[in-house]
């Protein structure tokens, strides 16, 4: 089935002629109701050298971006040797011979994903069971996002988008200057990627990162502005792992400045003060403490709508969270949309509401990985 139809349109009165593009309708059904979905790195594909790793890879990357608490209750992924051999189509002849399938199958799989996926590696282990040779019964799979990089993240993000003239600027933007660092660029796709991030034109990215990279090597032993990476830090990452990642580095660092909102938040009476380089923020603390948080006065059923991530109330909140801080508040919730959990509902919200209104942005995402990873461990508790 295509994943996409297109047809051909013409306007009988211009004589112009479209191409018109749509979702077949179960695939777009799919879509929709679908709620597990796997962030691929598409880049990795072509340098898969044994066809099965393609086809065990998603699998893969739906256990490797499970929440820890999740990965704590049921960390490897327990299957036959054979349910596995017919899940990605390993084919063979006469009885099936474990040695064989390790040599043509596992092994080669986890060089693939060790060597070529940036998000995580993995590794099986055999379990044996009693009797002659002690057989393998079965195979544990574990993924492991340790120690692994998240290189490549940014190039997958979405992209400002640029024609012939913006890519001329881009170009001369990236060529000016005439220190020694002027010329140590990313790739113009990163510099894309990072535009869209930090909501800029991309001659402002490329502008920033060079007076960071001045800011680093004049000032080693400081923090780079508006970032929370020290200067000595970013000329590691430049002389180990290059001006890519770096780049990617240090956009992930930046601090977003205060969030304009002129008027209260959903289901608040907290109005933001904007922060433009005149306002501080201790002017916005000042404002904000002397008014009760708003979930104090919420209904149960709004309690249990404001524990989700994607809502309105939370919707700046979560863009400058870490990938590891986002994992947590997402546990959080889970737990607290449970009916146990219903007294913990009004405590945690309001506690995040005061991070929110009380704490330094650079320092709420560990603030609120940190309170989100003690309640769950309460909540867990109470559980069992």
């Amino acid at each position: 089935m295509p994943l996409l139809w297109h047809d051909y349109l013409r306007n009988q009165e211009t004589g112009a002629r479209y191409l018109s593009y749509s979702i077949h309708p179960a695939i777009r059904k799919v879509i929709l109701e679908s709620d597990r979905w796997a962030k691929l790195e598409i880049n990795a594909f072509p340098k898969f050298s044994c066809k099965y790793t393609a086809r065990l890879y998603p699998r893969l990357v739906l256990m490797a971006q499970r929440h820890p608490i999740f990965v704590k209750k049921k960390p490897a992924w327990t299957t036959k040797p054979e349910e596995l051999a017919e899940l990605i189509g390993y084919r063979y002849k006469g009885k099936f011979h474990f040695g064989n399938f390790q040599a043509r199958c596992l092994d080669p799989v986890k060089s693939d994903i060790n060597a070529h996926v940036k998000r995580f590696n993995m590794r099986w282990d055999p379990v044996r069971g009693s009797g002659r040779g002690s057989p393998v019964t079965h195979i544990e799979i574990t993924t492991n996002t340790l120690g692994k990089s998240h290189a490549g993240s940014l190039a997958e993000a979405p992209k400002v988008p640029l024609d012939g003239e913006g890519y001329e600027r881009l170009h001369q933007a990236i060529q000016e200057g005439t220190d020694k660092y002027h010329r140590i660029m990313p790739s113009t796709e990163l510099v894309r990627a990072a535009a869209t991030r930090m909501e800029c034109d991309v001659e402002a990215v490329v502008q920033r990162w060079r007076a960071a990279l001045l800011s680093a090597a004049n000032r080693s032993d400081s923090t780079i502005p508006d970032t929370t990476m020290m200067g000595y830090q970013l000329m590691s990452l430049m002389h180990d792992d290059g001006p890519g990642y770096a780049f990617e580095r240090w956009v992930r660092s930046l601090v977003k400045p205060e969030m304009v909102i002129k008027e209260p938040r959903p289901h608040s009476n907290i109005v933001w003060i904007k922060y433009d380089g005149t306002q501080s923020h201790e002017r916005a603390q000042t404002v904000v403490h002397n008014i009760e948080p708003p979930v104090q006065s919420l209904s149960p059923s709004e309690e249990l709508a404001l524990c989700d991530l994607n809502h309105d109330h939370w919707r700046e909140m979560r863009r400058p969270l870490y990938e590891d801080e986002c994992d947590a508040l997402v546990g959080a919730f889970a737990y607290l949309r449970d009916d146990f959990s219903v007294s913990h509902r009004k405590n945690f919200l309001a506690g995040l509401d005061k991070i929110m209104d009380r704490t330094h942005p650079a320092d709420r995402g560990k603030k609120i990985k940190t309170m989100a990873d003690a309640k769950v461990k309460e909540l867990r508790s109470l559980n069992l």
